[in-house]
């Protein structure tokens, strides 16, 4: 009967959850870890069967793993890492993160050196108010990464919006044509910036094209030779989310 059951692979800790969610508006598999609750959620489309998800999940095992291994074993190691070090992914590049309280300071500050981040912050600040600084300020390296991308990508393709960061469960990005907004997933933070600039070309290109027909994927084609690859990387999640609420 265990072909009727959704499993963990083996190779992986028995002490990691398995959370399963059913979606209609869901189109593919997707996978992400909890580094404080220590649960592996799996998105899965309605009427996926469950052969293709065990499948889906063995194949991932490794990648699901080595996560696990850079990230901390287990939940109560969270708050030790949160004071000292963390690793995670900013644009696709893997990176550490410190935490350093000092009774001196009165406010906090951010010091970079390669890919090393740094973050001094009051002795007194909860853990609530370290992680709203944080989530702050990885926010608005993606804001300037957008404002980076936009003047050339705004001109080759003639098209101009305004943009706006969301937390989003199954886009990447969205495209309101009658106000030219577009609302872009805050987790492409942790994708490389080819991810970011093929989402903005693909929202963008919904200005002029609203469906997403063959003349759609003409433009995108035509405008973004390589969003295949850009879309395989995110359909596949392989830069799973370090960075808890971002």
């Amino acid at each position: 009967m265990a072909e009727n059951r959704i499993m963990l692979p083996a190779i992986l800790p028995p002490e990691l959850k398995l959370q399963v969610k059913r979606r209609s508006v869901c189109r593919h598999l997707q996978l992400k870890i909890s580094n404080v609750a220590y649960v592996l959620t799996l998105t899965a489309p309605l009427k996926c069967p469950v052969r293709q998800i065990n499948a889906f999940l063995q194949a991932e095992a490794e990648n699901i793993l080595s996560f696990l291994q850079k990230s901390g074993p287990a939940r109560e190691n969270y708050l030790k890492l949160l004071q000292n070090k963390e690793v995670f992914y900013l644009f696709g590049q893997e990176c550490k993160r410190y935490v350093v309280r000092q009774a001196s300071k009165t406010a906090a500050e951010v010091k970079q050196e390669a890919e090393t981040y740094t973050f001094y912050v009051p002795q007194a600040w909860t853990q609530e108010a370290v992680a709203t600084f944080m989530h702050n300020y990885f926010r608005r390296l993606l804001m300037q990464k957008i404002a980076d991308l936009r003047p050339e990508l705004e001109t080759r393709l003639g098209l101009t919006a305004s943009y706006h960061i969301r937390r989003m469960k199954t886009r990447w990005g969205t495209c309101n044509v009658a106000k030219a907004k577009i609302n872009i997933n805050s987790d492409l933070l942790l994708f490389p910036v080819s991810c970011l600039e093929y989402v903005m070309c693909h929202e963008l290109l919904h200005l002029k094209e609203r469906r997403h027909n063959r003349h759609f994927y003409e433009l995108l084609t035509e405008y973004c030779p390589d969003w295949r690859a850009s879309a395989e990387i995110l359909c596949k999640r392989h830069y799973l989310c370090l960075l808890d609420n971002l």
